[in-house]
């Protein structure tokens, strides 16, 4: 995550019932801004992707049409991108795009591999209002299936970013999720909280084995300061002191599912970074369950990075 020099951005043309709309969707407009954004302080390259998903017969017919008699819409398409492009050009960021065909979540994970992409940008489709979810089918796939980071932006992110969390579970994987956000965090000039949720697994046992509780107190002394240490001594391997609005630890105590979406809700939180853990094989990938049961809950834009030993199930 040190270097990221070549951006794909998933853009949703469709509008309602239209393959492609006179106006972009509002978390396509989302993505698109953070990445240009993002690019633009970085010197990186933009790859603008959108993904027309038309029956067999409508392709047929879209590529039949040798003599040009009508604009299809894939000319549309064309268009859109092409403006996408020249407005990047604009503002001095390297850009082109890609216009495929299939399933956007397949697509995109398939040109992020053939182009070597650092990082994917999608925006976040609310499709629950009364659940808060932020992320629809496609973004949830790409979260599960695509081997680099994936940046998914929320709509209502069209403001500056201020507030970065990243989520630790103290482990190596969590270390490269820790650069990753010290990364954001210098490029957007935001603060960082790092998060991680302590549970007390022997306290129970503690007290039914009779201890007193003074040695209960002394055993969650003890996981803090362990949790503490262990935190720091990752920090020590960053460079976070480059950042002009400092880092907060938080050791928020209880599961990661009642304490996380409620620190990033409480305090406007904008970005949450995590390593989504999960195993491989037979070409399947499951996220792992605390990853994937966040994300409903989460109100928040979130950056996903994937375990080291990875492997997506889409291949070339």
């Amino acid at each position: 995550m040190h270097t990221i020099s070549r951006i794909v951005v998933g853009v949703d043309l469709h509008e309602g019932d239209r393959l492609v709309g006179d106006e972009l969707p509002a978390p396509t407009q989302a993505a698109i801004s953070q990445s240009l954004e993002f690019a633009a302080n970085r010197g990186a390259e933009l790859i603008y992707c959108a993904c027309l998903d038309l029956s067999p017969q409508a392709e047929e017919l879209i590529h039949a049409d040798v003599t040009n008699i009508y604009t299809t819409v894939e000319d549309f398409a064309n268009q859109a991108l092409t403006r996408l492009v020249e407005a990047a050009t604009a503002r001095g960021v390297k850009a082109q795009y890609q216009l495929r065909m299939g399933g956007s979540s397949r697509e995109l994970t398939l040109l992020v591999q053939e182009v070597k992409a650092d990082l994917l940008v999608v925006g976040a489709r609310n499709r629950s209002v009364l659940s808060h979810t932020l992320f629809g089918s496609t973004s949830t796939k790409l979260l599960q299936i695509c081997p680099c980071p994936v940046w998914v932006v929320k709509p209502e992110e069209l403001r500056e970013i201020r507030e970065i969390a990243v989520c630790t579970d103290l482990s190596e994987d969590s270390l490269r999720a820790l650069h990753a956000a010290i990364a954001f965090a210098h490029h957007l000039d935001a603060r960082l909280f790092i998060l991680h949720s302590i549970e007390f697994p022997l306290a129970t046992y503690l007290r039914s084995a009779g201890s007193d509780e003074a040695a209960v107190d002394a055993y969650h002394q003890q996981v803090r300061t362990a949790s503490h240490n262990t935190i720091h001594a990752h920090l020590h391997q960053t460079d976070w002191r480059t950042l002009n609005h400092g880092v907060r630890v938080e050791l928020l105590e209880g599961s990661p599912l009642a304490t996380i979406p409620r620190f990033v809700e409480e305090h406007g939180i904008d970005l949450t970074v995590f390593t989504t853990h999960g195993r491989t094989g037979f070409k399947q990938f499951i996220m792992g369950s605390t990853a994937q049961s966040l994300l409903p809950h989460l109100k928040s834009s979130v950056l996903a990075l994937k375990p080291t030993d990875f492997v997506s199930p889409v291949e070339l």
